[in-house]
């Protein structure tokens, strides 16, 4: 065989037997990357990577208020009973929706460690409005339905 990843007799494929002073050989430290088949770049020193991504609450708590203030909009003028509460309800319940999704994935990512938990309030605000607007435009669509119905039955 030509590939070596497909030779299963290779050594990279060996079982490694544990140090017997207990020591763990996974832990990282310098000696580990100097022994690893793959060395990171000699000119990019290791402490300019980021590890932790940046929050996004600032950018998920705006999305999530536009969205809640146009569902807003829609509630506050039920009385007019104007056509455009379809396209209003759409317009304002996409971004809370995505929001929601957003939101509600930062703070799984922020709980684990791969996210900057610096914003975790801004985005749990974010995923409450999110869930408002969500909610706020199922009950439109619902009410929508509802004035159909009742003034074509």
């Amino acid at each position: 065989m030509s590939n070596p990843l497909l030779n299963p007799q290779d050594d990279r494929f060996a079982r490694r037997k544990l140090p017997a002073d207990g020591s763990n050989p996974f832990q990282e430290r310098d000696e580990a990357y100097e022994n690893a088949a793959i060395t990171p770049a000699p000119d990019v020193p290791r402490e300019e990577y980021q590890m932790v991504y940046g929050h996004r609450g600032g950018f998920l708590a705006t999305l999530a208020g536009v969205g809640l203030a146009m569902q807003l909009l829609i509630v506050l003028s039920f009385f007019s009973l104007s056509i455009m509460w379809v396209g209003l309800a759409l317009a304002g319940g996409f971004p809370g929706l995505v929001a929601l999704v957003l939101a509600a994935q930062d703070i799984r990512a922020m709980r684990a460690g791969a996210m900057n938990p610096e914003g975790l309030g801004l985005t749990r605000s974010a995923y409450w409005m999110g869930l408002m607007t969500t909610v706020f435009t199922m009950l439109i669509f619902l009410g929508i339905v509802l004035l159909i119905v009742y003034f074509l039955f």
